[in-house]
């Protein structure tokens, strides 16, 4: 049985205090916030978000996605990246987001960069002010977006935005599956909408939202295509 967003997260903090060998007390001394906030998080109860996620992921040194992806090893998920003077770095992460069925981390597509970087004005042109830790890119698999996004297309996202924006393109985990789709608000619900007229809406239910988690928001794709001259 696969589990919810909350319980692998909890899953995710028990580790860090065995790690760390910190009491639930501890951590939240560390982080500023309740100790009954803390005893909601591991007991699955309730999950970091916002502020209180980005300062985890801080704290613990693991990024902030790996505390909702329980099927992506430490290794893969905690790579540093040495950032340079003067430079902006954007982090390519080692798993993939479905414009299909949903999938997480098969690789499809071999990925050997680890990180772009830019100077401060291209990133500035690119990205506005937000700092290059919001910034986060991955690669697309499936057709879903098509005309939109193109399968092996790279998307860059905006991961502080972890909640509904307004309408556009997101990248969600629904269950154990990252999804990249676009999302709008319709009356009361939030509907699931693929650009490919082949893929039917979905909506996310009420008593699915246990199992919804906005990863990040996109801001902008670059076509990964090759062409061979010899």
């Amino acid at each position: 049985m696969k589990k919810n967003p909350n319980e692998v997260s909890a899953t995710r903090i028990s580790q860090i205090l065995t790690e760390r060998n910190w009491s639930q007390s501890e951590l939240a001394r560390r982080l500023g916030v309740s100790p009954q906030s803390v005893q909601f998080w591991v007991s699955g109860k309730t999950a970091p978000r916002g502020n209180n996620l980005t300062a985890l992921s801080s704290l613990s040194g693991y990024p902030e996605h790996w505390f909702f992806m329980s099927d992506v090893s430490t290794e893969v998920m905690n790579k540093p990246v040495v950032r340079k003077n003067d430079s902006y770095l954007v982090e390519l992460l080692d798993i993939e987001a479905s414009a299909g069925p949903g999938i997480i981390n098969k690789s499809e597509f071999i990925e050997t960069i680890r990180a772009i970087e830019y100077t401060s004005d291209e990133a500035l042109r690119l990205f506005g002010n937000r700092p290059s830790a919001n910034i986060k890119m991955i690669t697309v698999v499936g057709d879903s977006m098509q005309n939109t996004i193109e399968p092996g297309d790279q998307v860059f996202i905006d991961v502080h935005i972890d909640y509904f924006d307004g309408d556009g393109i997101y990248v969600f985990i629904f269950g154990q599956t990252l999804h990249i789709k676009r999302l709008q608000m319709i009356k009361n619900k939030l509907t699931v909408i693929s650009d490919n007229p082949n893929y039917r809406d979905w909506d996310i239910d009420k008593e699915d939202e246990d199992q919804f988690f906005i990863f990040g928001k996109v801001l902008l794709s670059q076509s990964r295509t090759y062409k061979r001259y010899a």
